[in-house]
């Protein structure tokens, strides 16, 4: 198995200053209302977990709303109307109203689907469904150890910024992060993907399988970080970020040379993975998790059948489109601008970059992201190439 090397002596009291203190957990306490949504396709869908138990994770009725730009006929489900609600919902209070048309039932799921008619007003239909999850479980055995939903009663909630994250100690002491397949088809199969790849340092794999009693497949669970993404640790370390309006570059806490080793850690990571994989196509700081032993390695993955995010993405993206290896090479340079500057927005308008620099970043750094974003895929450096000049860096900074 790959093995990422020690953190160098000299930058360990560092991470043990600003990485061993976890942060504090809610016991017993889980966020009941999800909306999810993409920077693309409006509006969003609600996942919605009605009166659970808050200590038993498989506990409560569950509704899926589904906002529709247009009617969705289906001659298995029950026509609603929604005559209180004026335009297409996009919060909690109107989510209400939907759920108040509906009789959901504990350990089953009612999924709805609501659009706008002629007369201003909604309407929708809904089906019942006999469990609480509707999404299919993988498609072959992940071959990870399982454990009974309805066992887990370690439960935490920690919210990491804008990320509830639902915990899970378990009998061995550790901290788990529970991952369910809701609003998201592809979850069972990216699963299957990451358990197919073999062990290595570089990944956060998934640990166990999780079922309910009654067989149905809930998810996964991943061995917890404390310090969460790599967005997440950014965020908090500018928790004030009206403070530097006036600054093109906040302060940075983080070592140039911690820099250069999460630098590596990706680039190495990444390099391994497209041993594995025709290419990623996910890359992104909320995909790297910062490791309480001073590394950053990666987490969700699977390949390149899974949607890019636009804001990360090759000007040559196209959806629908195999991913390729230089479109990694992309987001990589633009990862590597992030850790550098700690600036979390893009500066991208009309498809064109402009990267600027703080001072005393190193140009050769500079350099080799203006290569990685270069509008060419044919003139990005391979990561071979990418990982021995961040080598290089590392070293010249050690001398």
């Amino acid at each position: 198995m790959t093995v990422l090397p020690p953190l160098p002596s000299e930058l360990q009291q560092w991470r043990d200053d600003r990485l061993a203190t976890p942060p504090l957990l809610e016991r017993g306490s889980w966020e009941v209302v999800e909306f999810g949504c993409d920077d693309i396709f409006t509006p969003f869908v609600a996942d919605i977990v009605i009166n659970p138990d808050p200590c038993n994770l498989g506990s409560g009725a569950r509704v899926i709303i589904h906002y529709c730009h247009k009617p969705e006929p289906r001659q298995d489900a029950t026509f609603i109307a929604i005559p209180e609600v004026k335009k297409l919902p996009c919060d909690e209070q109107s989510a209400d109203v939907v759920v108040s048309k509906l009789t959901p039932v504990a350990g089953q799921c009612t999924e709805v689907w609501v659009w706008g008619n002629r007369r201003g007003t909604l309407e929708g239909c809904f089906v019942q469904h006999n469990m609480f999850h509707i999404e299919p479980p993988p498609s072959e055995d992940l071959r990870l150890p399982i454990l009974e939903i309805e066992a887990l009663t370690g439960n935490y909630t920690l919210r990491h910024g804008i990320v509830v994250l639902s915990l899970v100690e378990l009998d061995d002491g550790g901290m788990y992060v529970l991952k369910t397949p809701r609003r998201d088809e592809g979850f069972a199969a990216e699963a299957l993907q990451m358990v197919a790849l073999p062990p290595s340092d570089y990944c956060i794999r998934p640990s166990h399988s999780v079922k309910d009693r009654n067989g149905c497949w809930r998810g996964v669970l991943f061995p917890y970080e404390a310090n969460g993404a790599l967005h997440e640790f950014l965020v908090e370390e500018h928790p004030n970020p009206h403070e530097y309006k006036d600054l093109e570059f906040p302060p940075s806490r983080v070592p140039w040379r911690v820099k250069l080793v999460w630098a590596r850690d990706i680039g190495a990571a990444l390099e391994w993975l497209h041993g594995h994989l025709s290419a990623w196509g996910d890359l992104k700081l909320d995909n790297i998790v910062v490791c309480r032993d001073g590394h950053c390695r990666l987490i969700d993955y699977a390949g390149p059948t899974f949607r890019t995010h636009l804001s990360w993405a090759a000007p040559e993206f196209q959806f629908g489109k195999p991913r390729t290896t230089a479109e990694d090479v992309f987001s990589l340079g633009l990862l590597l601008w992030v850790i550098a500057t700690e600036r979390l927005a893009i500066p991208r308008q009309d498809g064109i970059l402009n990267l600027q620099w703080p001072t005393g970043v190193d140009p050769t750094y500079q350099a080799l992201v203006k290569r990685c974003t270069d509008a060419t895929p044919s003139s990005r450096p391979t990561m071979s190439e990418i990982n021995h000049e961040i080598n290089k860096l590392i070293c010249s900074t050690s001398s």
